[in-house]
Formats: structure tokens, C-alpha cells, sequence
């Protein structure tokens, strides 16, 4: 008997997410992936491509060969037939085919996703000397978090086994899977998302008439899911780590003020982005900024002080550098990249290192805070001992927020001893606020340190050690 499986997905972003085409828009370093009304979506080859990665990691080859095809000698194509993640509007309803440019302009959500910039992050790297490494500073191009969108998989077999229905909810569970990210920056907190809700029905092909008529109503994407989704996957991250900042905190440059307290007369701000909310179904634009700390930064902070930790016991102190070039001083040790990945614009173009991505992911950490203070500085002018021409200027602080940081780990994750180590200390000076996290730290801004009753969770048995290094 003939059975053909449907399942419809209705997803939502829990972080930015950026689907690059792979162009660059005028002005900016990448380009959203968009159809033919110029709004984003989701390709299928992309939601194919991260599904079978995490399938063949987590089952094995065997299990992604046989859902997905392969093209060796005993190739086949693929079982899944997975359908592009169509966009929602306002009004939570599906966008496809071509749309009017009256429906986009009268709805605020397609209006501005519709924008060559619905929403950017800036992105630098910060070499040995604290500064913008050379070649080090981009902008990339993201959606908000929040976003919904609508996926259709469906498959069929002659002879759907028991092992199959089973192989087949377990695959499905990996969309509730972390790892089981969309787009660029995946390690740095982008491309997460949440299944809202699900939909799946057993359609019998065999003598049933009325099989054509299911199959395109379904095809017509009319319906979305209203059922809360059941897909699951029991997942332990690597670590939970709950901290508070001492004092006043700050990260990042932002463009809007999270207080009452600022005037036009205030500088700078902390980061934040826009969100969109959802509540009975229809969507609006979050008119209050929320404070982000980005997961690019929290694993640039952790990767400057694995470094020191990791140089500390392998005895490489700065005197046995002394006359070492700088380049030598601005590259990181080549063993980091077990953890945080190599490229070839790190290795440089003579460098033997593999190029091999990144085991450690970390995601964007909210920031809770209820108070903020504005804090005014100058510079004073060395020989008559009054203010410089210029030099007065305000900063927004945000006063001891919460910030949540979870850190993840691919499957089977391989590190040094040494390594393992050196990241045991990062951890432990994060604690003990020995280390901090955000912009001002050499005014006394952005300590941070964990505190009775808040979480520390790190599950070490995730991490295997080499057994050479």
C-alpha cells in the first residue's frame, strides 16, 4: 500500500537570521536570500543541506544516505521532497507567489522586511593590541528575531516499515534540535528558531479517490498548523551560566536609548535590536529596544582569555617573544582552532593549519535590566587644567543587569587536555569576575560575576580529550 507522509511546520526566529545569496548589497558585506517579490525566505536546499549534516552526525551515515540520497556508485535520489520556508505577514498569513506592492506597502512587517537593510550588525575583530584587526571590520545583513515562517516535507514508500515511521520522528526531532541552525554566523548566536506548531497526516494512495484533491490542497499552502508542536529533542547544552554585573554595564554601540534618563545631549548606548512579538496571531514591530549581547562577542572575549590561559600552561610567557614580529604577536595558538575553528584568513596564505569549523557555539545573550544611569566624561587639558574643546560626552549604563549565556558543543567535540584546561580557567575567572564582559572595562564598566542562587551548569563529559596532542 502507497502512503504518502505530509508534515507542515509553522517556525519562529529566536535569533537574527541571515540567508545570504551569496551577492553583496550596496554598502554592506552580504545579501539576504529573497524571491521574486524581493522578500526573504528560506531555500529548501538550505533546510535540506543542515538537516542532513546533524542526521549524518547524530545517526550515521547509513540513516542520511538513506533519507537523502547520495550520488556514489550505488546512488539514490532523496526520499524528502523539502519545500522553500515561505515568509508570514502581519497578519499571519502565507506569502506566496507574486504579491501586489499595494499588500507589502499597507503591511508594516512585509514593508520593512521588504528594505535592503531590514536590520544590520556591525562585526570587528579586535587583534593583541585591543584595536580592529586589519580587514577585520564588515556588516552583515540580518532579519529580526521573530520572524515565522512555513515549511512543507513530505515523502512516500510502497512499503512504509515500523523502523521507517520511527527513523522518521526522529529525524523530524532534530528541528527542536540546537544545532539545527539556518544561514551564516551559526556558531555566534545567529539562525536559531523554535517550531510554533505542526502538522502531520498519513495520506493513502491506494484505491482513494479523493488522494489528488488532499494532495493539492495541501500543496496550496491555504491552511497554516494551529496544533502546539510535540517535536522534541532532549538536549543538554554544554554549559548555563547565570551572571550580574557589579556595577554599570555597557556593550556594543546602539542607536536608541533603553531609559527615560537621556537627552539629545547622550552619545552612546548599549546595543539593541529590534523584535517582533506576536500575540493572537498577528505580528507587531517591539516599539521598546532590547539590550543584546552577541554571541560574536561573548566568544571573542572567551577566545582572548583561552588564549592566555592556554600560553600560560604551555609555558609560552611574553619574554620568550621579545623579539617576535608582529604578526607573531597578533596570531592566536594554532591548537584554538580545535575549539574555535581555523580559516585560511586567520592561518595567513603559507600556513600548513586545516581549515576546519568551529566546535563551540554561542548564542546571543538577552539582557534583563530595569535601571539605567547616565554617566558624563571629558578630558582635561594638561597644561591650563580645564575641559578640551570637544571632549565632553555622555554614556547611557545600564545598572547590574542579568545576562544568561549558553554555550553549546558539536557532537563528539575533540580538544587537548591542554585546551580543556585552559577553558576550565576562562570559565572559572568568568565566575569569579575575574573577567569582563562588555565595552568601558578599563573605566571599571562591565564586570561581571556569578552569584548564590543564580546557575552554573557545565556538563565537562560533553568534551572528549585527545589522546595526543
Amino acid at each position: 500500500m502507497s502512503q504518502m507522509y505530509l508534515t507542515r511546520l509553522l517556525i519562529e526566529t529566536t535569533a537574527p537570521l541571515a540567508i545570504n545569496s551569496g551577492g553583496r548589497e550596496t554598502g554592506f558585506d552580504s545579501q539576504l536570500a529573497r524571491d521574486a517579490n524581493q522578500l526573504p525566505y528560506i531555500p529548501a536546499s538550505s533546510l535540506a543541506g543542515v538537516w542532513r549534516h546533524l542526521v549524518h552526525s547524530c545517526v550515521g551515515a547509513d540513516a542520511s544516505k538513506r533519507w537523502f540520497g547520495c550520488i556514489d556508485d550505488n546512488g539514490e535520489s532523496s526520499r524528502l521532497f523539502v519545500q522553500d520556508g515561505l515568509l508570514l505577514d502581519s497578519q499571519g498569513h502565507i506569502v506566496q507567489g507574486l504579491v501586489e506592492a499595494e499588500r507589502i506597502a499597507a503591511d508594516p512587517l512585509l514593508q520593512r522586511l521588504q528594505q535592503t537593510r531590514p536590520h544590520h550588525r556591525e562585526r570587528v575583530r579586535i587583534n593583541d593590541r585591543g584595536v580592529a584587526s586589519d580587514l577585520g571590520k564588515f556588516d552583515q545583513i540580518i532579519l529580526p528575531t521573530g520572524i515565522r515562517f512555513c515549511i512543507d516535507i513530505r515523502w512516500m514508500s510502497d512499503d512504509v516499515s515500523e523502523n521507517d515511521r520511527q527513523e522518521w520522528q526522529q529525524l523530524l526531532s532534530y528541528f527542536s534540535h540546537p544545532a539545527f541552525a539556518l544561514g551564516s554566523s551559526t556558531r555566534n548566536g545567529l539562525g536559531r528558531f523554535k517550531i510554533i506548531a505542526d502538522e502531520q497526516n498519513i495520506l493513502t494512495l491506494t484505491n482513494n479517490p479523493s488522494a489528488g484533491a488532499a494532495l493539492r490542497k495541501f500543496v496550496k499552502r491555504e491552511t497554516l498548523p494551529t496544533k502546539v508542536s510535540s517535536i522534541t529533542n532532549d538536549y543538554r547544552p554544554f554549559a548555563r551560566l547565570e551572571l550580574t554585573a557589579l556595577d554599570s554595564w555597557r556593550c556594543g554601540q546602539g542607536s536608541r536609548p533603553l531609559g527615560d534618563k537621556t537627552d539629545q545631549h547622550t552619545d552612546s548606548f548599549t546595543y539593541s535590536e529590534p523584535t517582533v512579538r506576536w500575540h493572537k496571531g498577528k505580528a507587531h514591530w517591539n516599539d521598546k529596544p532590547q539590550a543584546i549581547l552577541c554571541g560574536s562577542g561573548i566568544k571573542g572575549i572567551l577566545a582572548h582569555r583561552l588564549a592566555y590561559h592556554y600560553r600560560r600552561r604551555k609555558g609560552a610567557f611574553a619574554e620568550i617573544m621579545a623579539e617576535a614580529s608582529h604578526q607573531e604577536w597578533e596570531s592566536r595558538p594554532q591548537e584554538l582552532g580545535q575549539l574555535l575553528g581555523s580559516s585560511r584568513e586567520k592561518n595567513g596564505a603559507g600556513s600548513s593549519e586545516q581549515e576546519v569549523a568551529g566546535q563551540l557555539f554561542v548564542d546571543d545573550a538577552v539582557i534583563v535590566c530595569d535601571k539605567t544611569l547616565i554617566r558624563t566624561h571629558n578630558s582635561i587639558d594638561r597644561f591650563t587644567g580645564g575641559v578640551r574643546q570637544g571632549a565632553l560626552f555622555s554614556e547611557e549604563l545600564l545598572w547590574q543587569p542579568k545576562i544568561a549565556l549558553t554555550l553549546r558543543l558539536a557532537s563528539n567535540a575533540k580538544i587537548s587536555q591542554t585546551l580543556a584546561d585552559a577553558l576550565a580557567d576562562t570559565l572559572e575567572d568568568l565566575k569569579l569576575g575575574l573577567l569582563p564582559l562588555g565595552a568601558g572595562s578599563g573605566r571599571g564598566n562591565s564586570l561581571v560575576e556569578h552569584q548564590t542562587g543564580q546557575i552554573w551548569d557545565i556538563d565537562w563529559a560533553q568534551l572528549t580529550i585527545l589522546a595526543q596532542e
